[in-house]
């Protein structure tokens, strides 16, 4: 007659006949304890997964049903996007600054020009020191005077350096991706890339899962 091994033994007590295999532990029940094992994983199967299957359902409809947004890389965007157009004013008013400064310079240099050819007039007439050579210089003065304020209404001497758009790839100057974490890292990670001339940072914001 075959003896009774102590591997096929009931788990759960000890003189009862493991003619019950789990297939999952490996473990050995005799037929009352293998029902009881199996409301004990049935139990589990409530208590662990399904309770928390239900609490994520909960709360992922709660996000469907809101309108809930990733704020916080929203608002980097938006600093991003002020930050941005304060720079962009700033350069503007430079420019203006620029083109109004170089525009008087102008001005001023023809006006010294005037004063300068004006004073040889009156010292010329006065002194009676003048022939037709003097006459035809200072009359190229003048209509030479008369170009330049002429030049100066119509288009001044200034020229504006301008980075075109269409050089910036518009799409690679600001944009959102998903990057994957770091093997074991159970976390989602969010990744803004804002890229300015000769420059590219980025910033990163973490979820936990």
């Amino acid at each position: 007659m075959a003896t009774r091994t102590a591997s096929n033994q009931c788990l759960m007590c000890p003189k009862g006949e493991g003619t019950c295999n789990c297939a999952g532990c490996k473990g050995f029940f005799c037929t009352q304890h293998f029902i009881e094992h199996r409301k004990q994983l049935s139990k589990q199967l409530d208590d662990d997964v399904v309770s928390a299957h239900d609490q994520f359902s909960e709360e992922i409809n709660k996000i469907k049903q809101s309108n809930s947004s990733p704020s916080a890389l929203l608002s980097k965007i938006d600093q991003w996007q002020t930050a941005t157009v304060e720079k962009i004013q700033k350069a503007a008013e430079k420019a203006r600054e620029q083109v109004i400064q170089l525009f008087n310079k102008d001005k001023e240099t023809i006006t010294k020009r005037f004063e300068q050819l004006k004073k040889e007039i009156l010292t010329r007439r006065e002194t009676d020191s003048f022939v037709e050579h003097d006459l035809e210089c200072m009359k190229e003065n003048i209509n030479q005077l008369q170009q330049d304020l002429g030049q100066l209404a119509r288009t001044p001497n200034i020229t504006l350096h301008i980075d075109q758009g269409d050089q910036i790839d518009w799409n690679r100057f600001i944009y959102a991706e998903y990057e994957q974490p770091a093997p074991g890292q159970c976390i989602d990670v969010f990744q803004v890339h804002v890229s300015e001339k000769n420059n590219s940072k980025s910033k990163t914001l973490t979820r936990n899962k």
